[in-house]
């Protein structure tokens, strides 16, 4: 069952153990080919893949492994997907010197992008109109919009699928196995679209009365038995059952649920799992829930550092870090606790001078000015 089946990698990446692994830093992808190996994460604002000189790099996920990217990334040469590849930013495909960039998705390889993926989008590393080639055997998942430029192609496979929140036709070379670019404009295009069991409409999750309360919607179901709500804490390292909701079989029909967590006391993520009557099941993505605090009260030591931070507090959900000058070097929207910790030592690895430790909820914000030497 292929119905949201990306979004399972996500909890997967979670609770990963950290293992003997080869793993790039952003310059390493800019100036040479590079094989994954392991479960790798690279927070930038911009990671660049291909560079100036006249050969062409290729970047490899194999399967089994897995590349996190926070932030954006553009690629200029060839990056072939057979593992995982999630990108909490934009995508944009472009040419390099030499060539059009290529990205493969292979059978069994995942490509997940929370914004927007632009195929075909200027020349490195001067503005021009570029091309890129995107063929899909396995599965991409675009949280915003997916652009085809002209001059650049997509193309999806009898066994590829490409979802969107929306998709944009703009000139450029579409083949879809057994369909057409109109397909696409449906959210979904490939040979198993059909097949999804559960269309998602609206899931999130909101503080109610100092209880959290989850809610979602589907407005098409097949063969749905269940849903699990799953739940863990700012201090835990895995998801956990609270609660189960049953679902509505096979409909058409626009359904809502809804469920409340009585036992919220801290910052924590959510996590709803669809359970067919064949027990085969899919994952929606992981929602943070922050415990209505004042951000006031959070500590950063020892400052000034020669090593790492350590943070205290919590009632705050994004994290930003600025240099002196004011630039965004880095920035999570799914940071707490521990998570928040780990996020601000990798940002600033290897880094010294002084830097601004921004961190924020829904309703205000607090500045800490460290020293990093």
């Amino acid at each position: 069952m292929n119905a949201l089946r990306l979004i399972c990698v996500l909890t997967l990446v979670l609770s990963y153990e950290s293992l003997a692994q080869t793993c790039p830093t952003a310059a390493n992808l800019r100036t040479s080919s590079f094989t994954i190996d392991g479960k790798c994460t690279i927070t930038s604002t911009t990671v660049n893949q291909g560079d100036l000189s006249a050969g062409v790099s290729l970047l490899t996920i194999p399967e089994g492994d897995t590349l996190i990217i926070n932030g954006n990334f553009n690629i200029y040469d060839d990056v072939d997907i057979l593992g995982v590849l999630i990108v909490n930013g934009n995508v944009t495909t472009a040419s390099g010197l030499i060539s059009p960039s290529n990205v493969y998705v292979g059978e069994n390889g995942h490509f997940i992008v929370s914004g927007n993926y632009t195929n075909g989008d200027g020349v490195f590393p001067i503005a021009l109109t570029g091309r890129g080639n995107t063929t899909i055997d396995g599965d991409i998942e675009v949280g915003g919009t997916y652009t085809n430029n002209s001059g650049s192609t997509t193309t999806v496979s009898d066994t590829g699928t490409l979802q969107s929140g929306t998709f944009n036709d703009n000139g450029g070379t579409i083949n879809i196995a057994g369909g057409s670019a109109s397909d696409c404009e449906t959210g979904c295009c490939g040979s198993t679209c059909s097949t999804l069991p559960v269309i998602l409409v609206d899931y999130c999750v909101k503080e109610n009365n100092g209880n959290a309360r989850l809610s979602w919607s589907t407005s098409t179901e097949w063969e749905n038995d269940y849903f699990e709500v799953l739940k863990m804490n700012s201090d835990e390292s895995a998801f956990k059952v609270i609660g189960r909701v049953a679902g509505q079989g096979s409909t058409n029909e626009l359904t809502s649920y809804e469920f409340t967590d009585h036992s919220f006391n801290q910052d924590c993520y959510y996590q709803v799992k669809q359970v067919d009557y064949d027990g085969q099941f899919e994952l929606f993505k992981p929602l943070v829930l922050i415990k209505t605090n004042q951000v006031s009260d959070i500590e950063i030591y020892p400052n000034p550092t020669y090593g790492n931070i350590y943070l205290v507090g919590s009632g705050f959900s994004t994290v930003k870090i600025h240099d002196i000058s004011g630039r965004i070097i880095s920035q999570s929207n799914l940071a707490i606790g521990e998570t928040a910790e780990t996020f601000i030592n990798r940002s600033l690895e290897g880094k010294t001078g002084q830097f601004f430790i921004v961190l924020i909820n829904e309703d205000q914000q607090v500045t800490k000015r460290i020293e990093k030497k």
